[in-house]
């Protein structure tokens, strides 16, 4: 998606967002969204038609609810373009991206203060409930929360899915630096990735920054124009939003949890990330044990498993 938003603004002179890429996903619909821009010869910015905070990843039927996935950490949604791909229901669904993802807003701090937000923005969809809601890894936590917020509020949520979400009392590692936390996203995000921590320890940040871009670039995990600004905004992002989950206090849960665990466990994810949900939902959580590991799961052929 970077790549192609830079080489449209390289060659046409025009800025689209994201948002506007995933509700144009044809050639002939991203056509008519810059045609008027082509004719008029001169620069133009698209507004979303949603909040900013909204991406539409299936139009589907909107006679149905809406599935609202939030984002995991970093922020992006395309991270769910797999599992809406695999899905057979004409059911809507947008993804919710995280606020200062566009490097100039400021980023939000508190999982409270996420979804009291986002909750804004999914109202300007569907005002009422019944809610369908989910998200992976950190955006299971927030969507949790969202939950328990429109409860409050008297709304109703119908389905809340959990990702691999590791509860309050099962939560990842803390990596003692961002060194970690850049290998760990390349090594469990099945990268062919492989480098000691001694090696880790002779790059320092910066050259490792440098390295795993290009590396990144090489293994098409990254955009091939990514510039390095822009990774660095990317783990900066990741840092605060992993904060956020160590920070966060889950209180007792009214509804039902639907739990997808990852088979494939490793020594910075929690063995049973699950127990502490079970613990809080009064309603009790379903788990389905799903292929792949923490990452790699939301990917073919293993997000066919969750979209069933």
């Amino acid at each position: 998606a970077i790549q192609l938003i830079m080489e449209l603004r390289k060659n046409f002179q025009i800025e689209i967002s994201t948002q506007n890429l995933l509700e144009t996903p044809t050639v002939a619909a991203l056509n008519e969204l810059i045609q008027p821009a082509l004719h008029n010869h001169r620069p133009r910015t698209f507004e979303p038609d949603l909040s900013s905070l909204l991406v539409k990843l299936q139009k589907g039927d909107s006679q149905k609810q809406p599935l609202f996935l939030i984002h995991p950490a970093g922020g992006h949604v395309f991270f769910y373009r797999d599992l809406v791909h695999s899905l057979t229901t004409q059911r809507p669904v947008y993804g919710i991206q995280a606020q200062g993802i566009d490097g100039k807003t400021p980023l939000l701090k508190s999982i409270e203060e996420m979804a009291t937000l986002y909750i804004k923005a999914i109202r300007t969809v569907s005002p009422n409930g019944p809610y369908i809601l989910g998200g992976s890894s950190l955006g299971g936590t927030v969507a949790f929360e969202i939950a328990q917020q429109l409860h409050t509020l008297g709304q109703k949520v119908a389905l809340l899915l959990l990702i691999d979400t590791p509860s309050p009392d099962h939560l990842p590692v803390q990596f003692k630096d961002e060194l970690e936390l850049l290998a760990y996203f390349f090594i469990v995000g099945g990268n062919n990735f492989s480098m000691s921590e001694t090696q880790i320890r002779s790059f320092g940040s910066h050259k490792l920054r440098k390295y795993l871009l290009e590396h990144g670039k090489a293994t098409h995990k990254l955009p091939a124009e990514m510039t390095l600004e822009q990774f660095r905004h990317l783990i900066e992002m990741m840092k605060i939003h992993l904060q956020t989950l160590w920070d966060y206090k889950a209180q007792p849960y009214l509804g039902r949890i639907v739990f997808f665990r990852a088979l494939e466990r490793d020594e910075f994810n929690s063995y049973n990330p699950e127990q502490g949900w079970i613990d809080l939902a009064k309603d009790g959580v379903k788990v389905h044990e799903v292929p792949g590991n923490h990452i790699t799961m939301n990917y073919p052929p293993h997000v066919q498993v969750i979209a069933e």
